[in-house]
């Protein structure tokens, strides 16, 4: 249960940075308004609905099975005594709605970002620009490898239990991969992060600043 919970948590988690940075690109003057109002609320539901949707799992008997190959004899799983794969439905559906969700605010967020570049009537889009749609992009794709996991999962799950042990072995790869690999692909690509050239800056006040000396001693 807590390992669903957590997973429920962190799907939901990259959904809501998505819609948070679309709202400071098409609102840059009130986005913070709008970012108290969003963050007033997804913080709590955020761990809130996770709790729901495992709610149903208290109650239930859980029971080792042996896990499917590659796992070898010895290996298992705990699973839940279901009637019915509500379990898988309800993993199913908080997958497609967190990716739909991140998918949705990723392309309206560089769809703006583009169109702002049109407005200004640049022939190519500058580096910051670029910078910013190739890490938009970045960002966007690899938030897609859990999602695309999860989901993959989820109907295997349902439909194939032969082939699920394949699933699972690749599986917790996937998840360290939206923990550590997006925030990293941010950090490089992002131009917020990228070092800016002081020396230029620093040389040009010093200039202004013996220039300005030289004139107060003449007079």
């Amino acid at each position: 249960m807590i390992v669903f919970y957590s997973n429920y948590s962190s799907r939901i988690q990259p959904a809501i940075f998505c819609t948070i940075r679309a709202i400071i690109v098409f609102f840059p003057r009130d986005h913070q308004f709008y970012c108290q109002k969003v963050m007033k609320y997804a913080v709590p539901t955020s761990f809130l609905i996770p709790l729901l949707l495992v709610s149903y799992m208290i109650p239930q008997v859980g029971f080792c099975t042996q896990l499917a190959p590659p796992f070898e004899f010895g290996q298992v799983g705990i699973t839940i005594d279901m009637k019915g794969p509500i379990n898988e439905l309800v993993h199913l559906t908080i997958s497609m709605i967190c990716m739909s969700i991140t998918v949705t605010s990723n392309i309206a967020t560089l769809f703006k970002i583009r169109h702002i570049i049109f407005v200004r009537r640049a022939i190519r889009p500058n580096q910051k620009s670029y910078r910013a749609e190739f890490s938009l992009s970045a960002t966007m794709l690899s938030l897609l490898v859990p999602f695309t996991t999860d989901v993959i999962y989820a109907i295997v799950s349902i439909t194939r239990q032969s082939v699920l042990g394949y699933v699972l072995s690749i599986r917790p790869f996937a998840l360290d991969f939206a923990t550590v690999i997006v925030a990293w692909i941010f950090y490089l690509t992002h131009p917020l992060f990228r070092k800016r050239n002081t020396a230029g800056i620093s040389s040009l006040s010093t200039g202004r600043m013996v220039h300005a000396s030289d004139k107060s001693t003449t007079h």
